[in-house]
């Protein structure tokens, strides 16, 4: 009974840490939707528009574009993050988790 106990109490701690690390993740990704790469693609297109009217360096355009691809890079991280957590949490309940549970 106390092995049972021990074991039912180390799943539930996995189980609230993994769902604090997926509530992160899809808050993360939320951000980076709503409003980072949207600043952040306004920028690169201003940025390309004044490069190309001269008033930009190669160089400067390179630097607001390479922001946008890491933005999108940390995206797909938090995706990639939200869904591992899912198939954890999965694993861990026996059981589907629910379409609210990630983007």
């Amino acid at each position: 009974a106390a092995m049972a106990e021990a074991w039912r109490s180390k799943v539930s701690t996995q189980i609230l840490l993994l769902t604090h690390k997926l509530e992160h993740n899809t808050h993360v990704a939320e951000g980076l939707t709503q409003e980072i790469i949207p600043a952040l693609q306004q920028a690169s297109e201003q940025a390309q528009q004044a490069y190309r009217k001269g008033n930009y360096s190669y160089t400067d355009w390179y630097a607001v574009a390479g922001e946008l691809t890491a933005a999108q890079n940390e995206l797909i991280d938090a995706y990639a993050n939200i869904h591992l957590f899912n198939i954890e949490l999965q694993r861990l309940t026996g059981s589907p988790v629910s379409a609210g549970s990630s983007l």
